[in-house]
C-alpha cells in the first residue's frame, strides 16, 4: 500500500492496524484448522504492512525533504530490533507454548493498543495530512493562487506563498 495523503485520520488508523492485528494474533491462538490459521495470518500481515506505511508516510509527511534521509533511516532501526521481540517471543513460547505464548502477545498488543486510544486518542486524531509540512507534496502551501494544487517543481522553484 502505497502512502496517499488526504486520509482524513492516519494516526487512528495506526492504533486500528493494531487493534485488528492484536486480534488476529489472539484468535491464531484460537485456530484449529489450517485455512483458518492461513486467512488469520493473512489479515496479521496485512495489517503489518499498512502500519509500516502510514507510519512512514506520516513522518516523512511532517518532515522536510531534507530531513527524508534522517528520518529513513530512523524507520530502518525497527529492522534491527526484530530480535530482540523474536527473543522474547521465542521464550514466551517455550516457557508456556506456543498458543498461549500467541494468545499472551496478542493480548498484550491489544490491551497497550487501547490505552494508546484511551490515553493519546485526541492527539492521535489530530494527525492529519493536511497540516504538513508545506513545498512537500499535498501539504498547506502546496495550493496556488486559483486554490488548486500546484505541481512539486512550482513549489520547489520559489513559487510558495
Amino acid at each position: 500500500m502505497a502512502w496517499k495523503s488526504g486520509i482524513a485520520k492516519p494516526g487512528l488508523q495506526l492504533v486500528f492496524n493494531l487493534l485488528v492485528f492484536g486480534t488476529a494474533l489472539v484468535l491464531i491462538s484460537l485456530q484449529s484448522t489450517l485455512i483458518g490459521t492461513c486467512l488469520l495470518l493473512a489479515v496479521a500481515g496485512s495489517m503489518t504492512v499498512t502500519y509500516m506505511a502510514f507510519t512512514n508516510g506520516i513522518l516523512l509527511e511532517y518532515s522536510t525533504p531534507e530531513m527524508h534521509g534522517r528520518v529513513m533511516s530512523l524507520l530502518s532501526l525497527d529492522r534491527g530490533l526484530i530480535p530482540v521481540g523474536a527473543i522474547l517471543a521465542g521464550t514466551l513460547a517455550s516457557t508456556i507454548g506456543v498458543r498461549p505464548g500467541l494468545f499472551t502477545l496478542g493480548s498484550t498488543i491489544l490491551v497497550l493498543s487501547t490505552l494508546v486510544l484511551v490515553f493519546a486518542g485526541k492527539r492521535l486524531s489530530a494527525i492529519s495530512s493536511a497540516n504538513a509540512v508545506a513545498g512537500h507534496g499535498r501539504h498547506k502551501g502546496a495550493e496556488g493562487a486559483d486554490g488548486t494544487e500546484r505541481p512539486m517543481e512550482t513549489q520547489a522553484a520559489g513559487g510558495g506563498q
